[in-house]
């Protein structure tokens, strides 16, 4: 039946064609849509959601890895199925527009903020455009459904009203829907406890970092709408393993590897380094290899201010610099050093021989960060035998 009304007509420009195709796919599945967009974290979210709604719910499709652009939303929407009964779409931010296009093809069920920092500044000028430009996701949700956002990012709290139905807020304040608290860190994860409803509910994840605790609330919060408990959540949470290069934990020996080298802007780097700091292991055995963030336009020098001062403000025992703007920051920094390739980092590492080092990889190069990883992750393998 689809055959049949797409053959003919065929557009000359072929996005438009790829638009009006992943159309019909979105007008013949039953699936409730969630669609997923922020500045951060939107990709672990999403993953999150999918992966809670699945243990009820097998044919779940979600975004691939963050197929999440002009092209990747519609070729996302190509693969609805019509018995699919969710389809989790991540949404991200290109040129203005592109994301408001993305949303009235996807024609959410629910919509979720996770927040709105400071990524695609360079492109967009200030905070204010990028929160007008997720805020063009809320207006293309179905008025029977609902929006979920970050109610502790002032910039989605001021988006409030767009979405003409209910929204719910997450977060750590008193005054919001779903509320986290009791948090703490372990080097094998994350514990926090979840109030809703007069309910009180413990989570462990095997996370790290305190902002995978709005991921997890955001994901919570579309699984209670779509009739999941709190406690069956809890037990599905713990099974959770983040993608690669999401702040992924790999164990190597003695030494933990934490790989969160896919990309990089101001708000994702210090929550990376804040998930470092907050292990409970001594300064000498936290070491950052840190790359150039992702384009910051007339504000490059002020956001790398940021990070110098937010350096020196952290017991970190060595801190690796890669990449031309990053390595300014080196003569500045009494920890710091500088590396160009993967083979020089690993030998910086054998350098400093401590006993159980936490290694943060953070930059916005994933191809290069990826070497990285593999680089120490061969080291580590060599050195055990």
């Amino acid at each position: 039946m689809l055959r049949q009304v797409f053959l003919p007509n065929y557009s000359k420009d072929p996005i438009a064609e790829l638009y009006r195709l992943a159309n019909l796919f979105r007008l013949n599945s039953r699936a409730k849509v969630i669609a997923v967009t922020g500045s951060s974290g939107k990709t672990t979210c999403k993953d999150m959601i999918a992966f809670l709604l699945r243990q009820r719910y097998t044919n779940t499709l979600k975004t691939y890895r963050n197929y999440n652009g002009l092209l990747g939303v519609p070729l996302t929407v190509r693969k609805m199925r019509a018995d699919d009964a969710f389809a989790v779409v991540e949404i991200g931010m290109g040129e203005p527009g592109t994301l408001a296009k993305a949303a009235e093809l996807v024609r959410p069920d629910v919509g979720v903020i996770t927040n709105i920092g400071v990524s695609h500044i360079g492109k967009y000028g200030t905070q204010k455009n990028i929160a007008r430009e997720k805020g063009t996701l809320l207006p293309t949700i179905a008025s029977s459904g609902i929006a979920i956002q970050n109610g502790d990012d002032r910039e989605c709290r001021e988006l409030g009203g767009r979405h003409p139905g209910k929204t719910i807020y997450y977060g750590y304040g008193a005054d919001n829907d779903l509320v986290a608290d009791n948090f703490a860190q372990t080097m094998t994860g994350l514990t926090f406890s979840v109030r809703y409803g007069g309910q009180k509910t413990h989570f462990s994840l095997p996370c790290h970092g305190y902002f995978q605790v709005y991921n997890a609330l955001a994901a919570l919060t579309v699984g209670l709408y779509f009739g999941l408990t709190l406690a069956e959540m809890s037990v599905r949470l713990h099974q959770f393993t983040p993608a690669t290069q999401r702040l992924r934990h790999l164990q190597l020996g003695d030494t933990t590897l934490l790989d969160d080298g896919y990309n990089s802007n101001p708000l994702s780097l210090a929550a990376a380094l804040q998930a470092l700091t907050s292990l409970p292991i001594a300064p000498k055995q936290k070491v950052a290899v840190i790359g150039d963030m992702q384009e910051l336009g007339r504000l490059t020098t002020h956001y790398y201010e940021e990070l110098r001062m937010l350096l020196l403000s952290l017991d970190v025992g060595q801190v690796i610099l890669v990449g031309p703007l990053v390595q300014k920051l080196a003569r500045q920094l009494p920890n710091a050093t500088t590396a160009k390739t993967p083979k020089e980092i690993v030998v910086l590492l054998q350098s400093l021989r401590v006993q159980g080092s936490v290694i943060l990889l953070k930059g916005q190069d994933d191809m290069l960060f990826a070497s990285i990883r593999d680089e120490i992750m061969s080291w580590s393998r060599k050195a055990e035998h």
